[in-house]
């Protein structure tokens, strides 16, 4: 018998991400050599949370197929997990968009799968909407529409995410169908740090800076940059808005926009979200492409990892803009075949203006 509090306890005391990341992968080997199907649960469950708050999200997808049949198999015995994998099920949903390798048709056998465990377990389907409206978002905008509208009716209940959660989707929603000055006024609670959790305010900032940016309102995008920046310049798991912030530089300032891909690109080497990469790799081809209209070379610090590296540090821009423009489209093609748009295209597109 392995003592899984104790072994459970220890990779606690860790720093998030990789380090704990293999701990956890440790720990559910030995409780799978012994058998132990409460801690094969519970480890995989933890390796979930890490993955999905401090990680891209990869492991978690690898991660919650196992979960669920060890959870299916002794739901007698593990019955008082219930909501937790319930909860982990959600998380499953959200990432949907971030993996163009899970297709249209797979992402809805997902969705209608936690339905039918909701409503066998009794809880509201107020985050099975506001999940496939997020993912709609990206498809079919009739249908995203429709799904916000189903969540925004449902009840809440201890399945439900956080009020701020909850009220970032809200103004999400008023960004991109609303006037800004309404998104600005539902998103006050946010702003004025009246609520808030593990995500919010940072991903609102950028919501609300990417706005911003689509409006060609340029000035007003940079202030809710500088107030995202500040919180996430150390999180590797906001990669995308890395990607988001290189779009915004490459219409105002590409000086500081090469200084930001210059001291992110590292992240992107450890990077398994597609989705993730694919906001960096826009944001890049975005300011080498204009760079290269501007100058012919310029000098970077950047690791021998990376494909093009040059021991001199003097870059071609025009490789570099080709490099990410590749890179960009290929990812963007993929993740537009598989919802059924031109959804990223048109972003694409917007950027290289």
């Amino acid at each position: 018998m392995i003592n899984g509090f104790e072994i459970q306890k220890r990779y606690e005391n860790l720093p998030h991400g990789e380090q704990r990341l293999q701990a956890i992968k440790n720990a559910i080997a030995l409780a799978d050599a012994e058998k132990d199907y409460e801690f094969m649960y519970i480890f995989r469950s933890d390796l979930m949370s890490e993955s999905e708050l401090y990680g891209d999200s990869f492991q978690a997808f690898l991660t919650f197929p196992e979960m669920i049949k060890i959870f299916d198999e002794h739901e007698e015995e593990l019955e008082k997990y219930k909501h937790d994998y319930i909860w982990e099920f959600k998380w499953i949903l959200s990432d949907c968009e971030d993996f163009y390798q899970v297709s249209k048709a797979k992402v809805y056998e997902l969705f209608a799968e936690f339905r039918k465990r909701c409503e066998r377990y009794g809880y509201s389907l107020r985050p099975y909407y506001q999940n496939l409206y997020r993912f709609e978002e990206a498809c079919d905008k009739q249908a995203s529409k429709k799904a916000y509208q189903q969540f925004i009716l449902a009840n809440r209940d201890e399945l439900s995410d956080c009020y701020a959660c909850e009220l970032n989707a809200m103004v999400d929603y008023e960004l991109n169908t609303a006037s800004m000055g309404r998104a600005l006024e539902t998103a006050y609670p946010i702003l004025s740090g009246q609520v808030s959790c593990t995500e919010i305010p940072d991903v609102t900032y950028n919501n609300i800076m990417h706005r911003y940016y689509e409006l060609g309102d340029f000035e007003k995008a940079e202030e809710y940059r500088k107030k995202c920046y500040r919180r996430i310049s150390k999180n590797s798991s906001y990669l995308f808005i890395i990607g988001d912030m290189l779009k915004l530089y490459s219409k105002t300032d590409l000086t500081k926009g090469v200084k930001l891909f210059e001291k992110h690109l590292a992240w992107v080497f450890t990077s398994k979200n597609p989705h993730s990469n694919m906001k960096f790799y826009m944001g890049a081809a975005a300011v080498f492409t204009k760079l290269a209209q501007k100058k012919d070379e310029v000098k970077l610090k950047l690791p021998e990892k990376f494909k093009l590296y040059k021991a001199d540090g003097i870059y071609s821009t025009k490789a570099l803009a080709e490099y990410y423009q590749s890179k960009a489209l290929d990812l963007i093609n993929k993740f537009d075949k598989r919802n059924e748009s031109d959804f990223y295209m048109k972003e694409y597109n917007y950027a290289m203006e």
